[in-house]
């Protein structure tokens, strides 16, 4: 389990410029309310911040992002290592 809270903080962290329409709040009131890990991909895939501030962080190899959401990217990493196991039993 990640830190019960480390998902909102990211959420309050998200810069305004993701705030601006009532569609990207919407996705962060039910990224705050309703992330669960074993659903991280499916909260990657959808459009939202999610997916834009990871990879900016990765090209632009910006540390203190990847820090942030390193809770995501393992809960990512889990779920890939279980599908892998899946198909592959």
């Amino acid at each position: 389990d990640h830190e019960p809270q480390a998902h909102r903080q990211l959420a309050e962290q998200c810069p305004e410029e993701e705030k601006q329409t009532d569609a990207q709040q919407k996705y962060l009131e039910q990224f705050k309310n309703t992330y669960k890990e074993k659903e991280a991909i499916k909260w990657y895939t959808k459009e939202g911040f999610l997916y834009r501030r990871l990879n900016q962080a990765l090209r632009e190899l910006k540390g203190d992002v990847l820090v942030n959401m390193g809770f995501f990217v393992r809960h990512v990493h889990q779920q890939l290592v279980e599908e892998h196991k899946k198909q592959y039993k």
